[in-house]
C-alpha cells in the first residue's frame, strides 16, 4: 500500500501577490521605461524648442538683408544715421554667432554677432564702428521677430519705447 502524502497546508496569497511574483519581470520593465519617459520628456520639449528657434532664425534672420526703419536712443529718433545702410548677419559655423556687415554703396562695415537665450538675445558688435554706429554695438533683446520686421530693445532695458531698434527685411 502506498502510504498517504502528507500535504504541507500553506496560507491562501492574494490575488496581486499571484500576479505580481508572476509578472514581476513585466512589471518591472514597465516601471523601468515610465521612468526613463518621464525624465527624458523635459530634453525632448527643450531640444524641440531650440531646433524650432534655430530653423526660424537660420531661415529668416541670417544671411537676410535688413534696413532700419525705426531707432531711439533714449527717446531720441536717430533713424537717420542709418539710412541707406544694408545690414546682414552672415551665418557662422554653429549658427550661434557669425560675421554682420553693414553696407552703403562702397563702404562696408564689419564686425560680429552673437544669439544666445534660445536666439532671444543678439549681442552685435562693429570692430571700428563710424560715428553714431556705436548704438549698435550692444546685447539686444528680441521684442518680436515677426517679419518683415523685427524689433529689438536693449537687452535688460525694461521700458522699449525710449531704447529700441526697428530692422525691416528686405
Amino acid at each position: 500500500m502506498e502510504a498517504p502524502m502528507n500535504k504541507v497546508h500553506m496560507p491562501h496569497k492574494s490575488i496581486f501577490i499571484k500576479l505580481f511574483f508572476k509578472w514581476r519581470f513585466a512589471v518591472a520593465l514597465g516601471v523601468a521605461v515610465l521612468i526613463l519617459f518621464l525624465c527624458g520628456c523635459k530634453k525632448i520639449v527643450e531640444n524641440t524648442q531650440m531646433d524650432i528657434a534655430q530653423q526660424y532664425f537660420k531661415n529668416n534672420i541670417l544671411n537676410s538683408d535688413f534696413v532700419i526703419d525705426s531707432a531711439y536712443n533714449n527717446g531720441t529718433d536717430i533713424t537717420s544715421r542709418f539710412t541707406g545702410f544694408t545690414i546682414k548677419l552672415l551665418e557662422g559655423t554653429d549658427l550661434t554667432s557669425g560675421v554682420i556687415t553693414a553696407k552703403k554703396a562702397d563702404s562696408t562695415i564689419s564686425g560680429t554677432w552673437l544669439a544666445t537665450e534660445q536666439y532671444g538675445k543678439l549681442t552685435v558688435v562693429f570692430t571700428a564702428p563710424p560715428n553714431g554706429f556705436e548704438f549698435l554695438n550692444r546685447s539686444w533683446r528680441f521684442l518680436e521677430k515677426n517679419l518683415p520686421v523685427m524689433k529689438l530693445a536693449p537687452w535688460g532695458m525694461p521700458n522699449p519705447a525710449v531704447t529700441r531698434l526697428y530692422m525691416r527685411r528686405l
